[in-house]
């Protein structure tokens, strides 16, 4: 959740606005996982799963941007199509 919301927050910086949500996705993944451990990894399995971890998140926060906007869309098409019908 963390990851979803700093994503869309900074998506509304001039700066950041030209970027891929998934890009910031990524980053913002990769840093709440970063800063979340208590301590720099020691070994490169540590390493790994913490990348991995937070490409995880960065999928789930992605994923979730999708899911929501074709819902909405769905049921936009869906509420257009019943109102042509009703009214054809």
């Amino acid at each position: 959740m963390a990851t979803l919301l700093l994503t869309q927050m900074a998506h509304r910086l001039p700066g950041l606005k030209r970027l891929p949500d998934y890009w910031l996705d990524v980053g913002f993944g990769e840093l709440v996982f970063g800063l979340s451990s208590s301590a720099l990894p020691s070994g490169l399995a540590a390493w790994v799963t913490l990348l991995l971890n937070g490409l995880l998140v960065a999928a789930v926060a992605t994923g979730s941007v999708h899911l929501v906007s074709t819902s909405i869309l769905s049921q936009e098409t869906i509420q257009r199509d019943d109102h042509e019908h009703s009214n054809g």
